[in-house]
């Protein structure tokens, strides 16, 4: 007979990594979609930078750069999020 203590024991690790894979899962679905906004409203800066001067252009021109460093710290965060899903199987 095993003892109670050995299955819970067994079930908890046999588990853990589900859950934490489930976590990884949510979190990659979220800066999925939150890369399609950035991606979506880059689109729509694009034509209103090609025609602007002056002023209004380098405010266009700001707003692309923010959507540049989103873009790039999203895509991080998803290849570090595909690492530690990687690195839990």
């Amino acid at each position: 007979i095993i003892p109670v203590g050995t299955v819970a024991d067994s079930v908890r690790l046999a588990l853990a990594p589900v859950f934490l894979l489930a976590g990884i899962g949510a979190f990659l679905n979220v800066c999925a979609l939150r890369l399609s906004r950035i991606v979506d409203r880059s689109r729509e800066v694009e034509p209103s930078l090609l025609t602007s001067r002056g002023r209004e252009h380098d405010r266009w021109l700001g707003e692309m750069q923010v959507l540049d460093r989103r873009m790039r710290l999203v895509s991080s965060a998803i290849t570090f999020s595909v690492v530690s899903a990687f690195l839990t199987c």
